[in-house]
C-alpha cells in the first residue's frame, strides 16, 4: 500500500469510529431520558396512591366518629 492509501484508510476508520461513538452517545442519552421519564411517572403514581390511601383513611375515621 502506498502512504496515500494508508492515510485514506486511516481517515475512514477514524470517521467510522467517531460516527459509532456519536450513535452510542445518542442512544445512551435516549435511554437516560426514558429512564428519567419512567422514574417521574413511578414517583407520581406512588404519590397519587399514597394520597388516595390517606384520603380513604381520613374518610373512614370521619364516618366512624359520626356514629360514636
Amino acid at each position: 500500500m502506498t502512504a496515500a492509501a494508508v492515510a485514506a484508510v486511516s481517515a475512514s476508520l477514524i470517521y467510522l469510529r467517531s460516527f459509532s461513538c456519536s450513535a452510542t452517545t445518542a442512544s445512551t442519552a435516549t435511554a437516560v431520558s426514558a429512564t428519567t421519564a419512567n422514574t417521574a411517572t413511578a414517583t407520581a403514581t406512588a404519590t397519587t396512591t399514597a394520597t388516595t390511601a390517606t384520603t380513604a383513611t381520613a374518610r373512614h375515621f370521619i364516618s366512624a366518629s359520626k356514629f360514636t
